[in-house]
């Protein structure tokens, strides 16, 4: 064998080393252009330097793999496969099959295959990269781990989502060994689970990671990094799905402005994130802010990349969607036609996005009844989609949208097992609690009850199948959402109610299973967010955990104080407004999370009809009403109102129809141009408004002695005792008629009475004087110096005053209410005059002992804000103005106290802890819990804005936010004396020793006998 001399041998490497050095010389170079946006010159550089270099040399290697991913960027996939290819054959050639850059070689070109949509050849690579990793490096090397996870990747794509999960989870933890919590790859890793745990619709898992990742970026990389912008991308994205989308726009907006700062405007991740700020608000239906939104896009993708770049194709395709959205065709065919052509030329006929943009015209042509044009593209994208994903989610969204469209021509042969096609899919890929398994048993229930009446069983069955996934969806967004978020996510999801609601509504005593479904569906969604927030209220109260206590407190601190930054105009709010809303929902959530700990949610919010009717006496019947959007083969403008009754012996809550809203409106408006007392005394003298809801439930009520009722809708506007069953008999003459907020409190229903053994007293409010108070009020800058918050001095603008004027009767009022408790042996205190403070109320935050809450005091109510508001009112800078403009109902609804008129009129010099102003918003935020009775003896304290199955958002939920047993309220304006009356007699009753519930059917009986209607029937118990 014929050795190489010592002084060849150092020439030899000497010359390796200059070809290395000049090749790396050569990337960097390369790398410049690439850095600098100036992808064109690295191009033309980059094929320039390959005209000059060896072509069987390693260093060709590394020239060429600079260059091919350029050709990624461009969306140049076949150029940038040859390339690979290349690299590939000389690592190979040179280094040999058992080197880990061979093993690298493979795996970007799996890559290409992967984006190129060729599954079977890029796992074939994967694997075989992963093969070579292993051996070589071992399982513990973070090639391997990566290697892994982009085999995930291609997993997920492909929709096997089970498999992408246990290879994420494999990588994650290597690399948690090896690089450690803090490594960007470790961050990429549980982003990466996370996308495949919404893919599965595991939101709160996915939430999790995600914020995990946010963490670890920011502290790792800095908040004006790009990888910090696109965890707050992916985290929008998340929150978008699931529907939290005020969540998903703060951070949509936080993620495109770092983007902006660190590359500019001309930046392709730019253009995408602009893409997303505007599907959201396509949405949320915000039309006006989504269209500007894609033009930008479009701009940016058409400077930096092109207009035959496949993302520039995408952006058009989404503007179409607009335009489609919108009803403009004309506009959205040119798009989706021209997105068409470049799709096809850049990525091929078989690839995603052209059968997506293929299936959103055939989408368009279906909207112009052009079937049979529809029916061509939709068979095009769903032999593409089959074609590359085989059994897939997107695949099963195509048979869907055909079986539609044989639906709607009415070949229902071919629609069918299309359906049950998509439906097998789904439950197959994402198990029988994504919502998405929902969709498709709705799917398939809704065709088969518009079709024959054979198939209503089918309808039924299906039906069936569509509670348990909806039920898990909302079970689990109580365990990790904050109040605002559940709101959000009702919108999103409330609607998966409606389908077999209207199924019941045309089938109203066939199916028991579908109305039990519906009941007890209802029983979980009313009052919600207030019946979660009290379950993590109690749950922390019983936890015996200090920190979390401390940290509860922390977060109703804050909240406090937020409510009083919003009765300031936005320019007034300090600076450090917006941060202490993330803090105080961070504060939220984790709260939320820590709570179900402590707390079954599933057991505290979902009691079944069972538990319902097991609590009932023979004679007594639960009646809870609903009101929704009647769906009949389309979506109709009809609101229907219905009732689901439970009694003894029934073997399922009955569903009976009632009306239609329109109905009742008529009833409560015709007279409108009438004075307020001969309207009212109209509707409950005449049984117009008894009879809507009476009459269907005729047979149900015979032998009912006791009413259990939940309102729902306008009923929240109705005093359902004070109905006329008779000429001479109220409903709450003839029954015991107890209101409540949902019939699930049943379970937990417990009579309420005044004792004075457990040293109750009764906190009485009168005679308040709105003038003058002797508060002890602070400028609110001393709450901020404990929040480490910013405080700006407040100027002030002279406006003109509405006053409240001074209530005589409400002295004579408490004052008789003062003397029989105390002649009863009740402890018994008036706070009137200028001692009525705001600030008095709120020391009541946290009492122990039980006590009455009497309130004879001005209340308000205003409706929604977007209704036009008089001209004074708009050019006003007053407090009123304030809470007449606000977006949030329990701002604009609250309770007057001493010197409000130096407020109410006008704005302060500075943000004051009392104002005389108690809204419902501040209320919400007390411990009130030890209060056993809220009185509220001012006008239209029952009212608020009626937020579907969440009730009422006024005064009446502040107090049951805050803990309070028992309410009664008013439902207009009821005269000062007559109040007095009504409230003196059911003060003697309930020291007789009657229940509060008693005490009150008396009183307004007594009343009754002396009155008409206007006079008594305005205020309601709701216990």
């Amino acid at each position: 064998m014929n050795h190489i001399k010592p002084k060849y041998i150092f020439l030899l490497l000497l010359i390796i080393l200059c070809n290395n050095l000049f090749s790396q010389i050569q990337s960097d170079s390369l790398n410049i252009y690439i850095n600098n946006g100036n992808i064109e010159k690295a191009i033309k550089y980059g094929e320039k330097l390959k005209q000059f270099s060896d072509k069987s040399d390693i260093s060709y290697a590394f020239l060429l793999n600079t260059l091919a991913p350029i050709y990624v960027k461009q969306g140049k996939y076949q150029e940038a496969e040859g390339l690979y290819l290349q690299i590939s054959k000389i690592v190979k050639t040179v280094l040999g099959e058992s080197n880990p850059d061979y093993a690298t070689s493979l795996n970007n070109l799996a890559e290409i295959f992967r984006l190129k949509v060729e599954y079977s050849k890029a796992e074939t690579l994967y694997l075989q990269s992963l093969e070579i990793y292993k051996k070589v490096l071992g399982e513990n090397h973070p090639q391997y781990a990566l290697s892994l996870y982009n085999l995930a990747l291609l997993y997920r794509a492909q929709g096997d989502y089970q498999k992408a999960k246990s290879l994420n989870l494999e990588s994650l933890i290597i690399r948690k060994k090896v690089l450690g919590e803090n490594h960007p790859d470790y961050a990429t890793s549980l982003h990466n689970l996370a996308s495949i745990y919404v893919d599965i619709g595991e939101y709160k898992k996915a939430e999790t990671l995600l914020l995990q990742t946010l963490f670890i970026t920011k502290k790792v990389l800095g908040e004006n990094h790009p990888d910090y912008a696109t965890s707050l991308n992916n985290l929008a994205e998340t929150y978008r799905l699931n529907g939290q989308y005020s969540k998903a726009e703060t951070l949509y907006l936080q993620s495109s402005k770092i983007i902006k700062t660190v590359f500019g405007e001309n930046y392709p991740n730019y253009g995408a994130s602009l893409n997303n700020l505007a599907l959201l608000y396509i949405e949320m239906r915000n039309y006006q802010k989504a269209e500007p939104l894609y033009f930008e896009s479009l701009a940016v993708r058409k400077k930096v990349l092109g207009e035959n770049h496949p993302d520039y194709g995408a952006s058009l395709n989404n503007l179409a969607e607009l335009y489609r959205i919108k009803g403009e065709f004309s506009k959205a065919k040119t798009l989706y036609l021209r997105s068409l052509e470049i799709s096809k030329k850049a990525l091929g006929e078989n690839h995603p996005q052209y059968a997506s943009t293929l299936n959103n015209l055939a989408l368009l042509y279906r909207a112009q009844e052009d079937y049979q044009k529809a029916e061509s593209l939709y068979l095009e994208s769903l032999s593409i989609r089959k074609k590359v994903f085989g059994i897939h989610p997107d695949y099963a969204s195509s048979l869907d949208n055909l079986a539609v469209l044989y639906e709607e021509q009415g070949d229902l042969k071919k629609a069918e097992p299309l359906y049950l096609e998509s439906f097998a899919i789904r439950k197959k890929i994402l198990g029988e609690k994504h919502p998405d398994y929902a969709l498709s048993v709705e799917n398939l229930a809704q065709f088969y009850q518009m079709t024959t009446p054979e198939n209503k069983e089918k309808a039924a069955f299906y039906f069936k199948y569509s509670f348990l996934p909806f039920k898990n969806q909302i079970i689990q967004a109580t365990s990790y959402k904050t109040i605002n978020e559940l709101m959000d996510f009702r919108i999103k999801f409330f609607k998966d109610r409606i389908l077999p609601l209207s199924f019941l509504q045309r089938n109203p005593r066939q199916y028991e299973n579908i109305s039990i479904g519906c009941y007890e569906n209802e029983l979980l969604v009313k009052n919600l967010s207030l019946r979660n927030q009290q379950r993590i209220k109690t749950s922390i109260e019983k936890s015996g955990d200090a920190t979390l206590q401390e940290k509860y407190q922390q977060f109703i601190e804050n909240k406090r104080y937020l409510t009083k930054l919003e009765e300031l105009t936005i320019d007034k709010r300090p600076t450090s407004y917006e941060q202490l809303i993330t803090t105080t929902e961070t504060l939220e959530k984790e709260l939320v999370r820590q709570s179900t700990v402590f707390a079954d949610a599933k057991k505290s919010l979902s009691i079944n009809w069972k538990q319902m009717q097991e609590n009932l006496k023979p004679n007594e019947i639960a009646i809870d009403l609903v009101a929704y959007n009647y769906y009949n083969k389309k979506w109709t403008d009809s609101i229907v109102y219905a009732a689901f009754v439970v009694k003894k012996g029934f073997k399922a809550p009955k569903y009976i129809p009632l009306f239609e809203q329109k109905q009742l409106e008529f009833l409560l408006t015709k007279s409108k141009n009438e004075k307020d007392n001969y309207r009212i005394d109209k509707q409950y003298s005449d049984k117009a408004i008894s009879d809507l809801f009476l009459k269907p439930m005729a047979k149900e009520l015979e032998n009912v002695t006791t009413i259990y009722l939940s309102p729902s809708g306008l009923g929240n506007q109705i005093d359902f005792s004070a109905l006329p069953v008779s000429e001479t008999q109220t409903l709450g003459e003839k029954y015991k008629v107890h209101i409540l907020g949902s019939t699930a409190e049943i379970v937990n229903y417990k009579v309420a009475h005044l004792d004075p053994k457990t040293n109750l007293e009764l906190v009485l409010y009168g005679n308040i004087d709105y003038d003058k108070s002797e508060a002890t009020n602070k400028v609110t800058s001393d709450t901020l110096a404990t929040n480490n918050l910013e405080f700006t001095a407040l100027t002030t603008r002279s406006s003109a005053v509405k006053e409240y004027g001074y209530l005589a009767g409400s002295k004579v009022e408490v004052n008789k209410i003062n003397a029989l408790a105390l002649k009863n042996n009740f402890s018994s205190t008036i706070i009137d005059d200028k001692k009525a403070t705001e600030e008095s109320i709120k020391l009541l935050d946290g009492r122990i002992t039980p006590f009455v809450l009497h309130l004879a005091t001005h209340g308000f109510f205003f409706p929604d804000p977007k209704q036009e508001l008089p001209k004074e009112d708009l050019l006003s800078d007053s407090k009123s103005k304030i809470f007449k403009t606000a977006d949030d109902p329990m701002m604009r609804s609250g309770l007057l106290f001493a010197g409000a008129n130096t407020y109410w009129g006008k704005p302060t010099e500075n943000l004051t802890t009392d104002d005389g102003i108690l809204t419902a918003s501040e209320i919400s935020n007390l411990d009130l819990s030890a209060c056993q009775l809220v009185v509220m003896s001012a006008c239209e304290t029952g009212l608020g804005e009626i937020n579907g199955s969440e009730g009422v958002f006024g005064l009446q939920r502040a107090f049951k936010m805050a803990g309070v047993k028992n309410i009664i309220m008013s439902l207009w304006k009821v005269p000062d004396v007559q109040t007095a009356e009504l409230f003196d007699v059911f003060y003697m009753e309930c020291f007789a020793g009657k229940t509060i519930h008693e005490a009150f059917q008396t009183a307004q009986a007594k009343m009754k006998a002396k009155y008409s209607p206007y006079y008594w029937a305005g205020f309601v118990l709701l216990e």
